[in-house]
């Protein structure tokens, strides 16, 4: 629309609504991702990134539009949970399956990316334990025998 506010791609808006962003949060140490998020600004990003990890140890860039999609079927919606098992019926969503769209992929590899902090960074007292990372095994070299 003609008349739209900037960035919101004609959609409506109502009075008193408050647009929301998204996200990508990364480990300032290891650059390991934390996740994508969704906040309407800086102190409502801090709270659902505390629900997982330390807010101190992690960086964020807004993310341009975008998206996480299943480029094949997936798993039916909505859910419903039996009182019994609490996992949804017919299993979890397969994240394995899903992908990131074509800009949000080009903007997590782009070493250009503007990244902020999320607090202040204390890496003596906040870092959580860095994941156990696969070790390859060595094994010894035997020769042939003759």
């Amino acid at each position: 629309m003609a008349n739209s506010p900037p960035g919101t791609f004609g959609m409506i808006l109502f009075p008193g609504a408050m647009q929301m962003a998204a996200y990508v949060v990364r480990l300032i140490k290891t650059h390991d991702l934390v996740g994508i998020f969704f906040a309407r600004d800086h102190d409502g990003l801090c709270v659902v990134v505390d629900e997982c990890t330390e807010t101190d140890c992690c960086e964020c860039a807004k993310l341009p539009h975008g998206s996480i999609f299943w480029p094949v079927p997936a798993v039916p919606v909505p859910y419903t949970y039996s009182d019994v098992d609490e996992e949804p019926e017919g299993g979890s969503i397969p994240w394995a399956h899903a992908e990131l769209s074509e800009s949000w992929a080009e903007f997590l590899m782009d070493p250009e990316t503007l990244w902020t902090p999320l607090g202040t960074y204390k890496p003596e007292l906040v870092m959580p334990p860095e994941p156990p990372r696969p070790a390859a095994e060595i094994l010894p070299w035997r020769p042939k025998a003759r």
